[in-house]
């Protein structure tokens, strides 16, 4: 066996707190670091903020559908609102059911609404 073969077996073999020690004393008796420098971990994102999605997007639903407990399921969880409120609010079709969202949050809410059967449209602000 090699001699680098034997060291390796040799570190394998540490538990955590001695591999610790060894690793600082040989920082310390070779003057290196092993600690990584902060460039590895800095990822460069190359889009300016400027093009973050800003929430002006209203949600407005259309037609209920024929699972109307469903669409109300949705609505509660996506609202603060309680049942008698939505019940009223479906009454009163087309109304808004969450406004100010960004596209991907609107988008998450229709395909909910949709996936219960209702029609549902996302407005700009």
């Amino acid at each position: 066996m090699s001699r680098e073969v034997l060291i390796l077996g040799q570190i394998q073999a540490l538990t955590l707190r001695e591999a610790a020690a060894l690793t600082k004393q040989l920082e310390s008796t070779l003057h290196v670091s092993a600690v990584r420098p902060l460039t590895d971990f800095v990822i460069w994102d190359p889009l300016p903020l400027t093009l973050v999605d800003p929430p002006n997007h209203n949600v407005v639903l259309i037609v209920v559908g024929a699972r109307r407990l469903e669409v109300i399921k949705v609505i509660r969880r996506a609202t603060d609102l309680g049942l008698s409120e939505v019940i009223r609010l479906l009454e009163n079709v087309p109304f808004v059911v969450k406004e100010k969202l960004t596209e991907w949050e609107a988008g998450r809410l229709r395909d909910g609404l949709i996936e219960v059967g209702a029609t549902v449209e996302i407005q700009p602000t």
